[in-house]
């Protein structure tokens, strides 16, 4: 039956209703839309990840050849590190074990370069403290052998200019505590000379033996001169030879009055010995009077003026003095000796004497 008009039903009430079906399209959407952002999402991480993990072990394989000590420290270790690097070599990881793997071997390497540099530093302390005390000792010595070889020489030196006495040379060297190879070289050869003018000067740092003024020998840390160096040390020890003759002929004309011409002799004699580089402690020129002795003036009886200084003509008070002293010391002391009417000689050796 159709309905009239004015009746009180309402005609949409027979329209169909879509909504549902609309509504539940949407979630569907949306619920797609989450579903493909997710799985976008998860292969990013997934890529992520993959690119972490190939990196990690890219770093694992540097780490076991650069350092294989550590590696296989860490791998055979008890630790949590330890299992998850041995997993990761059996196929088992993460991004996650395998960074911290690579994280824990870097930091281990580290601490162990830390402290391998910190015992290196140590022993090099130890090796400079151990070096400075060898070198130490060794000046000490060397300055004590010196100072022995010196002294046989000066306590077996014929006054006059009569050489050496050769005999206690190697005895008097090494009770005086002389240790020195190139010495003993040295008095190895004196003891095979026999005969009188018998030297030891030194050349460039070469002992050189002498007698009458010829080259014998010659020595320098224990090594003998060779070649082109022999010849240069017996030229100069023949001019100093000739230096020596000036001098004596100096002194013969000193001695007939003639000063002037004298000084000129010495004066020659001077420049041959700069000339060929004899020099006294300071690095001067040495003058001939000190090399030969100061020449002897007439009347001058107030003066020791003998060609070397003997200290074995001391009391044994002062030859102990004497032994004592630097080099600088000896030469004022002997100067003091030579002199005794000096106004400076008494002031030195009272200081001496308070010193001692």
């Amino acid at each position: 039956m159709a309905f009239q008009t004015g009746t009180r039903v309402n005609p949409r009430l027979g329209r169909l209703d879509f909504s549902g079906f609309t509504n539940a399209a949407n979630i569907q959407a949306a619920s797609l839309a989450q579903l493909g952002k997710s799985i976008g999402e998860g292969f990013e991480k997934y890529q992520e990840n993959k690119q972490i993990t190939a990196a990690s072990l890219s770093a694992l394989e540097a780490l076991s050849i650069g350092r294989p000590e550590v590696y296989a420290q860490v791998r055979d270790s008890d630790t949590d590190i330890g299992k998850k690097l041995r997993n990761i070599e059996n196929g088992k990881y993460n991004a996650k074990d395998a960074q911290q793997v690579v994280g824990g071997l870097q930091t281990l390497i580290i601490a162990q370069d830390a402290q391998q540099a910190s015992e290196l530093r140590d022993l090099q302390l130890e090796k400079t403290a151990l070096d400075l005390a060898t070198s130490k000792r060794e000046d000490e010595q060397a300055q004590v052998s010196a100072s022995a070889f010196d002294q046989a020489i000066f306590g077996n030196t014929i006054v006059d200019g009569g050489g050496l006495v050769t005999e206690k040379i190697r005895s008097d060297y090494i009770s005086a505590g002389g240790r020195d190879a190139n010495d003993l070289k040295i008095i190895g050869e004196l003891e095979k000379l026999d005969g009188p003018n018998i030297e030891v000067i030194e050349i460039d740092g070469f002992k050189v033996v002498t007698q009458d003024g010829r080259y014998m020998t010659a020595s320098k840390d224990g090594q003998e001169a060779q070649g082109k160096r022999i010849e240069e040390i017996k030229f100069r020890t023949e001019e100093r030879q000739r230096a020596r003759k000036l001098h004596r002929e100096a002194q013969q004309l000193l001695d007939q009055g003639n000063e002037t011409e004298a000084r000129n002799k010495l004066n020659m004699a001077d420049d041959i010995l700069a000339a060929n580089n004899y020099k006294d402690e300071y690095g001067r020129p040495m003058p001939a009077e000190k090399e030969f002795g100061s020449l002897k003036r007439s009347g001058d009886e107030d003066s020791d003026n003998s060609l070397i200084f003997d200290p074995s003509t001391l009391s044994e008070e002062d030859r102990q003095l004497y032994n004592k002293l630097s080099e600088n010391d000896k030469e004022a002391f002997e100067f003091a000796i030579k002199n005794p009417n000096d106004p400076r000689s008494k002031e030195i050796l009272d200081g001496f004497n308070n010193v001692n």
